[in-house]
């Protein structure tokens, strides 16, 4: 009698024991890229329509939310030197472990970008956020992404 072991290697064909684990994950992850490829697409398809322009705004004095001239002038020439963009996304930034009432301030400073944006050209479709970041420069911040149609 064995030693209780039901599953003796002997008997499990060595062509099963080789889609075991990490490489039956592996194959299942080739023929999923080789379909994709195979009808077409690529997993960075989707981004690939649209070139990124990024700006981040000059910092706002304490805790203002609404824009300043400065502000607003960025946002302008941002605009002018993109006409043919489609997406806007206004991002507000904070440090990681500020309170809550600091994400709100950010979040709120990235919707007055994003509402600017879209007066100056309604035809832009808008998003804004908040994220936090470890990188002090980048405190209180509203980073601007505008994604134009690539050719």
């Amino acid at each position: 009698m064995s030693s209780g072991n039901l599953h003796a290697p002997a008997l499990v064909p060595h062509s099963v024991r080789f889609f075991e684990g990490s490489r039956l994950k592996k194959l299942i992850a080739a023929l999923a890229l080789l379909c994709l490829m195979f009808i077409g697409l690529s997993p960075a398809q989707a981004d690939a329509k649209y070139v990124p322009t990024q700006k981040t705004l000059t910092d706002a004095v304490g805790r203002a939310v609404l824009l300043s001239d400065i502000q607003k002038g960025e946002i302008e020439a941002v605009v002018k030197d993109n006409p043919n963009a489609e997406k806007f996304i206004c991002t507000g930034i904070r440090l990681v472990g500020t309170s809550d009432r600091m994400n709100l301030v950010v979040r709120k400073r990235a919707k007055e970008a994003c509402d600017y944006a879209k007066e100056l050209n309604p035809k832009l479709s808008t998003w804004y956020q908040s994220k936090t970041t470890k990188a002090r420069s980048y405190n209180g911040r509203v980073l601007l992404v505008l994604k134009t149609p690539g050719n």
